[in-house]
């Protein structure tokens, strides 16, 4: 997915109504300019400390990601830590960013004059209701926005010749309360009661004019009030509230402008900022004028809307559905089936860490895998489950919309664990509102319950009973192969350690009840393998988590051509288990074989050594599955394996891609680095070294059974695939 430019922005709750202006501004001037709009942030809130609420700010790593041409940052509400990580990113990042309506003296921005916003305000009081005597409740005293609100109050006095009175000042805290205590000096008559009065933010409005109007005190009779920023509640209140809509769609606007300039050093007639930063005057009953009827119906219909769908989502069955899943497919479908809920959504995707499933929450921010699942409006995507890199965002299948789209990530997470994130795709200037928020939290609790679900039926066929050995496979668990290994190299430290790291069932999406049975059986396949190995008496075998198993054996005489062959011979054997093969593919297997010195040995840099490989592997490969048709490929190359006797025809097979010979040929190669003719020549020997390894047959028995009729090219073939004879391979150390 990628034709187009991509924007990055950076929210905070954009689900609030103030975020959700600057959005729209934001993805329709992106549209006009033929960009796309990511959107990441969190869905509560990022100044929340408790452990719940934080973990959903991981979201914000994928600010990193080098899918976006530029970055917009809108205001937002962060702890101090979290802050500074994201504008470390920013400061970093090779692409232009853009501030909208943050002050920031490392990043260029756009912002809402908020003096000019206060003189309109007071200037409607003045010129339109011959007002004089005018009071304002700002914020706190200690913030500068604060002094900025009554800076365009005063401007606007002194204009018409008003004397400035500080008394006339009044500060609170931008909430209700503030109003409120303000609104008792004037009922209780500490203060003298103006003719009107501006409250810098509405919060304070709505708790003024609530308290006056609840001891009889009529507005805008007794006196006028206004408010600033429009927080969609003026319907809750009695009267409706005068106030000043702030030029946050402008704001975006003008932002998207600044960073298209940047991105393309161009600057056209779309991309010139003509936008007037100023708020706009939306009067209501809280003085004279009345309401405005258009905008009241908007606001009015914009509640109706959102009250809709919460009602929808506390009626629906959409938590019991939820429960009845048993796989991550159902649980799809199940989220398709009340994606209705979420009004205007055009798609879903639902992307999840490849390790969401496990029972530990150590190590899960490790693996860099991400698994995507179409869930609605996909169409024909709907089956295209698929691997990709974290920081991609988006597998590569993601076609690009017909039209410029905003796309929102919301992330799911459980407690302290974080699963991966929820795509939602419009195509039109739109978001999500707090009814989504409900949503989202009963798909995270479902999600977790599905996992919790698929750990008591493992532990229930796959528990350990053993402080030390895992009943299953017969093996030492974690704690054992350390302990093991740690005590052999202490008492052997002349000796040399081999360490192998084998992780099994990579890329296998099945996550099903159902599939434990599958589950059990590659397990005690890949224990057989391990046991195999352990001819000596100083080898120790240990499965340390699901999927991943470790081999140490110490003896002299050990090197680096040992720890290859090691991992060869590992291959040679897991290449041969046809129901492990054909359930999870070839590529579904990495292994890493090291030899370091007893004196030196460290098990921790062994393993995170080791680790390091394996993940390197992975990504390697997995940046392979993304291109197009691999799984058939990959399918091909399988059915190659199993059967290697009897390769399938590349005639068929061309005939089956529906490409000539020399295409096939580059497109095989560029998936799996091995030209296809190469990779039948490597099959084969990989069955005669699995002869070799285990059966008695003799090396002219071998090739005989492996294809060959010149037993002499059999010898040539072997060793120069392999590096060894034959007869050395069979003897060499294992």
């Amino acid at each position: 997915m990628k034709n187009r430019p991509i924007i990055g922005v950076v929210g905070s709750q954009v689900s609030s109504n103030e975020q959700k202006q600057i959005l729209n501004g934001i993805i329709s001037q992106a549209q006009k300019l033929n960009m796309d709009t990511v959107i990441i942030s969190n869905v509560y809130n990022g100044s929340r400390f408790e452990p719940s609420m934080v973990v959903e700010n991981q979201i914000y790593e994928l600010v990193a990601s080098d899918v976006f041409d530029g970055i917009i940052l809108t205001p937002m509400v962060y702890e101090p830590e979290l802050k500074g990580k994201i504008f470390s990113i920013l400061a970093n990042a090779k692409i232009p960013v853009v501030a909208a309506g943050v002050d920031d003296e490392t990043i260029d921005s756009v912002n809402i004059d908020i003096v000019k916003d206060f003189e309109k305000l007071t200037d409607h009081f003045v010129e339109k209701h011959g007002y004089t005597d005018i009071a304002i409740l700002t914020g706190p005293e200690k913030i500068e926005t604060s002094h900025e609100r009554v800076r365009g109050y005063r401007a606007s006095l002194e204009k018409h010749g008003i004397p400035f009175d500080q008394d006339k000042v009044y500060y609170g805290d931008f909430w209700l309360q503030s109003g409120e205590v303000l609104a008792k000096k004037y009922i209780n008559g500490e203060l003298k009661m103006p003719q009107a009065i501006i409250c810098t933010n509405e919060f304070m409005a709505f708790g003024l004019i609530d308290t006056l109007m609840e001891n009889g005190i009529d507005i805008p009779e007794k006196m006028a009030v206004a408010g600033y920023e429009h927080v969609n509640e003026r319907i809750f209140h009695v009267p409706i509230l005068t106030t000043c809509l702030r030029a946050r769609f402008e704001l975006g606007s003008a932002a998207v402008k600044m960073l298209y300039r940047k991105i393309t050093e161009e600057i056209t007639d779309e991309a010139k900022i003509t936008e007037d930063f100023s708020g706009k005057i939306m009067t209501g009953d809280s003085c004279s004028c009345g309401v405005e009827k258009e905008a009241l119906i908007s606001e009015l219909s914009s509640f109706r809307n959102e009250r809709h769908h919460s009602m929808m989502n506390l009626w629906g069955l959409f938590e019991e559905r939820l429960t009845e899943c048993r796989s991550v497919e159902n649980y799809c479908e199940v989220l398709a089936g009340f994606a209705y809920l979420i009004h205007d959504v055009k798609k879903m995707y639902l992307c999840l860490r490849d390790n969401w499933c496990e029972s530990e929450n150590k190590g899960i921010n490790e693996s860099p895998l991400m698994m995507c699942y179409p869930v609605y409006g996909c169409d024909g995507e709907r089956e295209k489950f698929a691997f990709f890199q974290r920081l991609q965002i988006f597998p590569d299948y993601v076609p690009e919309p017909d039209v410029p789209s905003g796309f929102y990530l919301c992330p799911m997470y459980f407690g302290s664990r974080i699963y991966g994130y929820i795509i939602l795709q419009y195509d039109c200037p739109n978001g999500y509102d707090d009814a989504f928020r409900n949503w989202l939290k009963s798909a995270s609790q479902a999600l977790e319950f599905l996992r919790m679900k698929n750990d008591v039926k493992m532990l229930m066929e796959y528990q350990d009973m053993s402080v030390f050995y895992d009943s299953t496979t017969g093996l030492c668990n974690k704690t054992g192969f350390r302990n093991t290994l740690e005590f052999a190299v202490k008492s052997n430290a002349e000796k040399n350690v081999l360490l192998l790291l084998l992780k099994t069932r990579v890329f296998t999406k099945k996550i099903d009840l159902e599939a434990t049975a599958d589950k059990i059986r590659d397990a005690e396949t890949t224990a057989d393998i391990l046991l195999h190995l352990s001819d000596s008496d100083s080898a120790i075998c240990g499965t340390l988590d699901p999927n991943l198993y470790a081999f140490a054996v110490l003896g002299d005489g050990y090197d680096y051509d040992t720890a290859l062959f090691l991992e060869d011979k590992v291959k040679a054997l897991m290449l041969r288990k046809e129901p492990y093969i054909r359930n999870n593919g070839i590529d579904s297997f990495f292994c890493r074989c090291i030899c370091v010195k007893g004196s030196d040995f460290d098990y921790n840099n062994a393993m995170e050594t080791l680790n390091e490989q394996i993940s390197e592997q992975l990504r390697h490969v997995s940046e392979k599955r993304s291109l197009q048709n691999y799984s058939d490929f990959a399918e091909l190359r399988r059915e190659l394996y199993l059967d290697p006797i009897e390769p399938p025809d590349t005639d068929n097979a061309c005939r089956g891609f529906r490409c000539s010979p020399g295409h096939f040929s580059r497109l095989y190669k560029e998936r799996f680095d091995i030209s296809f003719h190469q990779d039948i020549i490597t099959a084969k020997i990989y069955l005669a070294k699995y002869m070799l390894l285990t059966t008695i047959l003799d090396v002219t028995a071998v090739a005989e059974k492996c294809g060959y009729d010149d037993y002499k090219y059999f010898l040539r073939q072997f060793q120069q695939t392999s590096g060894f004879t034959p007869s050395l391979y069979r003897n060499f150390f294992f």
